[in-house]
């Protein structure tokens, strides 16, 4: 990964104050969503992209630091997180895979609990429904 390699050989201030007014401007739900989207999809972004959203959501550096590792500015940094959430947002709209995964775990969590309550011909039904997602 770029930013990993560029990481490993530089010392990064500790400029906390931009990103505690940027993340809180972001709920804790919307980081979450993105960082499934990334899971999910992030083999689809460019390397740069999947490097910078990777190192802002999962490894929380700020903008500050991201862009001191690309010898880059802020700007830059985040122009890079809005286009690449941009991206993982119209990718999940075409083939709605997280979507489909949560619901595949609902159902599934469903018929472990109707199994526990001895109802398996309910379970069986409901894994039928699921085999035709």
């Amino acid at each position: 990964m770029l930013l990993g390699k560029l990481w490993a050989g530089k010392v990064v201030f500790k400029t906390y104050e931009f990103r505690e007014k940027f993340v809180k401007g972001m709920s804790l739900e919307k980081r979450f969503e993105v960082g499934k989207l990334l899971e999910f999809y992030g083999a689809l972004l460019s390397e740069k992209q999947r490097g910078v959203m990777e190192q802002y959501y999962f490894n929380d550096l700020s903008l500050s630091e991201i862009a001191l590792l690309l010898s880059s500015t802020r700007q830059a940094v985040r122009d890079i997180i809005v286009r690449a959430e941009s991206n993982l947002a119209d990718i999940e709209q075409k083939l709605g895979l997280v979507k489909d995964n949560a619901l595949l775990k609902q159902k599934l969590q469903k018929c472990l609990e109707l199994l526990s309550a001895g109802e398996i011909d309910t379970c069986k039904a409901l894994l039928s429904e699921i085999g035709n997602l």
